[in-house]
């Protein structure tokens, strides 16, 4: 399973990497070398890479061993039969204002708890993390997200 880290031109993608100051602003799941899936601001999408790649630039890309495409298109078929798909727009903004402050206070404290986030409702790290395993995606952003995988699993940066 390959995770995709991006960045795009349009307006959601630019906020986002100003507000984190990071250069990725988005993380999307590749399985089966042709098939993306993640969350977009109008909720969950399944495409192939090259529709993908019209509107995304790989800035990132991590390679996950123990992760199999197979289990990707599971957690994907999971995700998709408990009915989830909707965008978490209140945890984005609330998660937003949370990475404003810290940067206006310099607090250095990672964020530990998104006051506004759904059970059902997703970001795209949520999305991402759920198919990984990893419990906290709704307080990491894109690139966090990417240090994280590097960290916890047997994943290899790639280009």
């Amino acid at each position: 399973m390959n995770l995709l880290f991006t960045r795009s031109n349009k307006l959601g993608s630019r906020l986002i990497c100003a507000v984190s100051g990071e250069t990725v602003s988005h993380v999307a799941v590749l399985f089966y070398g042709e098939i993306v899936a993640h969350m977009s601001f109008t909720g969950f999408k399944l495409e192939m890479l090259d529709d993908f790649l019209k509107s995304h630039t790989v800035v990132l890309r991590a390679v996950v061993s123990g992760k199999t495409d197979v289990d990707a298109a599971k957690g994907v078929a999971k995700f998709r039969a408990a009915g989830h798909g909707r965008y978490d727009y209140p945890a984005i903004l609330a998660f937003g204002l949370l990475l404003l402050w810290r940067r206006s206070t310099r607090d250095s404290r990672p964020i530990t708890r998104n006051p506004w986030q759904s059970k059902r409702l997703y970001m795209c790290t949520e999305f991402a993390a759920e198919l990984m395993g990893i419990e906290d995606g709704g307080v990491l952003t894109p690139h966090t997200l990417y240090e994280k995988v590097l960290q916890c699993t047997s994943a290899t940066p790639s280009t």
